[in-house]
């Protein structure tokens, strides 16, 4: 082998924090004891805000746990927890763990009537489960109840949060161990059965370690989380972490800051918040806001840690809210890109070399080195930029292997793989799927491709995402972003999608976008533009490109944009009413 550095990096050892937490009970027994009068503020949309300290939650949690018992749950038995409202999901949450209950979030669906993508999924792990019960409020109950209508559904199994906790405290809290099951969290799976992540206390703790020594978060933080709990961002990411250290947090429904995006820095100004998050997608709902309506009277010298990952990090985006933002008193150094998934815990690898402007943190390639070796250009129209997402956190090892799992050399694009104490055990009843994302020395395959180039990883996409036409590897991100710079496209709801093409080998490029027009002539003249654009930036011509709404565009509980899902639905013919409608335009 040359004298190359190979693709291998290790976090740093992990030093002892003197907090003597080997699981989330000790965690939230220990936290009421040491910061019991900070706590969580929920951001309520009647502006009803409620403050709960630690000592507070822990109160209710005991509440939850002794009416759980008395309807006869016991430690690791399942709970499937269905709440809008973050305040009982949190209560509910911490009243499983302290009774060594297995909390199992899933996303509530926007309506249980009917047979949909989010129905479905509910029912599916429930049965996964062996029928367990689901937990919801009074106000939701009868809605869960109804999944009777069009499922084989127990409706007994569903329970009120208000009825469990009329039963008074239970302080004979279950004895849990590093290895137990604490948190089982369920991810869209290939074949459209959900994926159940196995997560010990042992993971979830290491996981906070690790980043906490790190990124050097303590109890003065003040946090804001307003992406979904039943996301690992929101909950192990944010809500735990926060929790392990003690601090003030906030937490605010999605919903909410999705209608008006610069909510969420007025929340920051407001409340003088010091670490928050999204995915790249909701910087650039920011930044459209901001340039439509203009920014408002902002203070954002508090704000140290903004977390940008969850998808991937379009540098232009990033930079662009950094510098919008930076009147406002919005330090130029801080974004910190990341990379983590449910298997990982959440976030376990940080980037702190990302700025507002300059390229720094950034890598950019020839569009011809998608594969191999990496081949940089200074050159920005003969180049794709992706941003780097760092360096592992204590207790992590990452490595970029070939087919063969053999280690390559740093600048070679290859498979991204982890290994740590913080990534799980394997899939709940998954055996076949644990035998092929586990190797026999215990590194786990990410599903990501990428180089590691002085210590530093770069992801440049998914490996089953990518976009290979004629040998040639194309970034999604790359493609979507040339699409949404042309006039009337709605941001963050472009998919390019790589679709099998049946006669020869390789893929097809189709794109999806949703247009601010309804005129067929325009839309007609959009699409030819589309076309250009990609045909002179790219050197290849899109197969077909779709104008569809934005409810046809799916994406995950944090925004993320199911490719795989869009592309099944072309293969299945679902779109050919609309390709056949609009004109050629070639």
């Amino acid at each position: 082998l040359s004298n190359k550095s190979l693709a291998i990096r290790h976090g740093d050892q992990l030093v002892d924090d003197n907090v003597n937490v080997r699981t989330l009970a000790e965690l939230i027994r220990r936290t009421a004891n040491d910061n019991g009068n900070n706590g969580i503020m929920y951001i309520k949309p009647d502006a009803k805000n409620h403050f709960q300290t630690y000592l507070e939650l822990l109160d209710q949690a005991e509440r939850v746990l002794a009416g759980l018992r008395k309807i006869g749950v016991k430690a690791q038995d399942r709970v499937i927890l269905q709440f809008q409202d973050s305040q009982d999901f949190i209560e509910s949450f911490w009243g499983c763990i302290i009774g060594g209950i297995i909390p199992v979030p899933v996303s509530v669906p926007k309506t249980y009537k009917g047979i949909n993508n989010e129905t479905s999924t509910l029912y599916n792990v429930w049965e996964m489960l062996d029928k367990p019960i689901i937990l919801t409020n009074e106000n939701s109950e009868k809605s869960v109840v109804s999944l009777s209508e069009n499922f084989d559904f127990e409706t007994s199994n569903v329970k009120a949060l208000e009825d469990i906790k009329l039963n008074g405290r239970d302080l004979n809290w279950h004895n849990s161990s590093p290895d137990d099951l604490a948190l089982l969290l369920f991810t869209s799976g290939s074949s459209g059965k959900p994926k159940g992540v196995r997560l010990t206390h042992g993971n979830l703790v290491a996981r906070q370690k690790g980043t906490i020594q790190m990124n050097q978060f303590t109890s003065q933080d003040i946090s804001l989380n307003w992406m979904p709990l039943e996301h690992v961002g929101g909950l192990v990411m944010f809500h735990i972490r926060d929790m392990y250290v003690g601090c003030n947090q906030i937490q605010v429904k999605t919903e909410m800051l999705l209608m008006d995006p610069r909510k969420w820095i007025d929340l920051i100004s407001t409340h003088q918040c010091s670490v928050t998050w999204a995915p790249n997608f909701a910087f650039g709902l920011v930044n459209e806001s901001i340039e439509k309506s203009g920014g408002r009277d902002w203070d954002l010298s508090s704000m140290r840690f903004i977390l940008n990952g969850g998808e991937q990090v379009n540098p232009q985006t990033a930079q662009t809210f950094l510098k919008l933002l930076n009147q406002y008193n919005l330090s130029a150094e801080s974004m910190f890109p990341a990379w983590g998934m449910s298997e990982t815990c959440s976030g376990v690898i940080y980037s702190d070399t990302f700025y507002k402007e300059g390229d720094a943190g950034i890598q950019q390639l020839q569009k011809d080195s998608l594969q191999g070796k990496v081949k940089r250009t200074s050159k920005e129209s003969e180049g794709i930029r992706f941003t780097e997402v760092g360096r592992p956190i204590p207790g992590v090892s990452m490595r970029i292997v070939n087919s063969r799992d053999q280690v390559l050399e740093e600048d070679m694009i290859g498979r991204i793989q982890l290994r740590g104490s913080c990534v799980t055990k394997g899939y709940f009843k998954n055996e076949a799927l644990n035998q092929e994302v586990f190797n026999e020395e215990g590194w786990f395959e990410t599903g990501d491709v990428g180089f590691i180039s002085k210590g530093r990883l770069t992801i440049i996409g998914r490996s089953k995402e990518e976009i290979i036409i004629n040998g040639i590897n194309f970034s999604n991100q790359d493609i979507e972003s040339s699409v949404e710079q042309i006039e009337g496209i709605e941001k963050t709801y472009t998919a390019a999608c790589a679709v099998q093409n049946e006669e020869k080998d390789g893929d097809e490029l189709i794109i999806f976008y949703c247009s601010h027009y309804d005129e067929k002539d325009q839309i007609n003249q959009q699409i030819k533009k589309i076309k250009g654009k990609i045909s002179s930036g790219f050197g290849i011509k899109p197969k077909s490109v779709i104008p569809v709404s934005r409810e046809e565009i799916p994406k995950t509980s944090i925004g993320k944009i199911q490719r795989s899902k869009l592309a099944e639905r072309y293969k299945n013919k679902k779109y050919v009413s609309i390709t056949e409608g609009i004109e050629k335009t070639d």
